[in-house]
């Protein structure tokens, strides 16, 4: 079969008599037009384009987008049926597509099976994929939804509801809102096949969690229903970002997910009758830890004054502490996850073995942080409303000099925002019953579209530095 037949079968015309070689037009000479014309048009400069000629020319070039995409697709169907791939010795006729032009072969195979399914089972999609109508999207819409059965392939043939009523849908439709629709066409034309889709497709949920050389990488795959319950909890995690929060939406999402993990952590509730509940583990070196405490900061602050510096050049060449895997961490980071930690001495013997285990004990009992939960109410970050179970209890006092746990030099801040002021050196004030936070230079962070009189009082250092650098 030519490349001329198999095409005329493919959008559903009357199947083309083979014609000699000598009489036939020379494919091969028609691409190279196309590829002249092209260059042709690289060689403008298309950014001087008129704007009222734009819209018009994005139509055009998509209408031959799309008539190229079914050339390539028939050429594909052409490529298995005549077997030179298979000449070459590869396994597949994906696998030499993919080599053939330099392509990934899991989309080339998959477009493949596109390329298959339309061949045999939707003829009406390939006449309208051919004539512009359907975009490449639509037909790899219907090619995988709508032959995932026998069922649903005989249905296609219904003369009210099968493929002629699917393409009319697709050339009225944008591809997501098509895929509602043949999404409902499936149930109602299968309901048995969708229920099992369903099963499948729930034991096929997965996620994997790497570890890499500088963190992890987290990907995997959901069902619909389960993918749209996660968003809906991260979503409502996040909330409104205040006005002058500079994160993506995608790193908002990493911290609502960090956030969920460590309440899971924190509540407790999972694996209540543990002897030990599931627990991010430190280790911190006895000298380290002493370096910490007994070092004053760097630039004296008042009493009031919770600093986030640390002693830097107290810590240079002091052991840095580890996660539980053996992962060394920045004594920044290292303050942040103690500061509403649990401590428990571990002495160690000569050859490593444990000789005295103390008992755990928090940097802040129930009773204080349940007074610090009342005072404040939510994170105490200038614009940041998360509630109390999405944080920790700040007191870096304890740290650099070896202050008192208490409430009074305890404030609330949610996850992102401790580990925040931690990152920036930002220094925290109680004044005149709120609480002030200051950059190293001196600016203190304004809550946005609060004036500075309902921040302090008037006479107050913070509120006259004026607005965040």
């Amino acid at each position: 079969m030519s490349v001329i037949d198999h095409t005329a079968r493919a959008t559903g015309g009357a199947r083309m008599a083979r014609t000699p070689e000598g009489n036939a037009p020379r494919v091969e000479e028609l691409v190279e037009t196309i590829g002249t014309q092209l260059d042709q048009l690289l060689a403008l400069d298309l950014h001087q384009v008129d704007s009222a000629r734009l819209p018009g020319l994005v139509t055009r070039l998509e209408g031959a987008h799309r008539r190229l995409e079914a050339v390539t697709t028939s050429v594909m169907t052409a490529v298995e049926a005549d077997g030179v791939w298979a000449v070459h010795g590869h396994r597949s006729p994906a696998a030499w597509w993919a080599q053939t032009t330099g392509r990934r072969k899991a989309p080339t195979a998959a477009r493949l099976r596109t390329a298959q399914r339309v061949l045999r089972h939707l003829p009406l999609t390939a006449g309208a994929a051919a004539a512009g109508e359907i975009s490449p999207d639509h037909v790899s819409l219907l090619a995988r939804e709508t032959t995932k059965s026998p069922v649903l392939i005989e249905h296609l043939s219904d003369p009210a509801t099968g493929e002629a009523f699917l393409v009319q849908q697709a050339r009225l439709l944008p591809p997501d809102a098509f895929s509602r629709v043949l999404a409902a066409w499936t149930i109602r034309a299968d309901p048995e096949g969708a229920d099992r889709n369903w099963r499948e497709e729930s034991a096929a949920e997965h996620v994997h969690l790497s570890p890499t050389l500088d963190g992890y990488r987290l990907d995997g795959w959901l069902t619909t229903e389960n993918g749209q319950g996660l968003a809906c909890a991260l979503e409502a995690i996040i909330g409104t970002p205040a006005e002058e929060d500079e994160r993506s939406r995608s790193q908002h999402r990493a911290n609502a997910m960090v956030a969920m993990a460590r309440h899971a952590l924190d509540s407790g509730a999972f694996r209540p009758h543990a002897r030990v509940r599931p627990t991010l583990l430190v280790h911190v070196p006895a000298e380290t830890l002493h370096r910490l405490v007994q070092t004053p900061p760097a630039v004296p602050h008042d009493a009031g004054t919770i600093e986030a510096r640390l002693p830097i050049e107290a810590l240079r060449g002091a052991e840095p502490a580890t996660l539980q895997d053996g992962t060394p961490i920045g004594f920044a980071q290292l303050a942040t996850l103690t500061c509403d930690g649990e401590f428990t001495g571990v002495v160690f013997g000569p050859e490593g073995q444990p000789l005295d285990v103390g008992r755990g004990r928090r940097l802040h009992t129930p009773a204080q942080t349940r007074g610090i939960w009342a005072r404040d109410r939510h994170c105490q970050y200038p614009g940041c409303e998360a509630p109390p179970g999405w944080g920790e209890i700040h007191h870096s006092r304890w740290w650099s000099r070896g202050g008192r746990t208490d409430v009074e030099h305890g404030i609330l801040l949610c996850w992102y925002h401790h580990a925040y002021v931690h990152q920036r050196d930002i220094a925290i004030t109680r004044h005149a019953g709120h609480w002030h936070f200051t950059r190293p230079g001196g600016h203190a962070v304004i809550s946005p579209g609060v004036p500075d009189c309902e921040l302090a009082a008037p006479d107050c250092e913070f509120a006259r530095a004026g607005p965040s650098a």
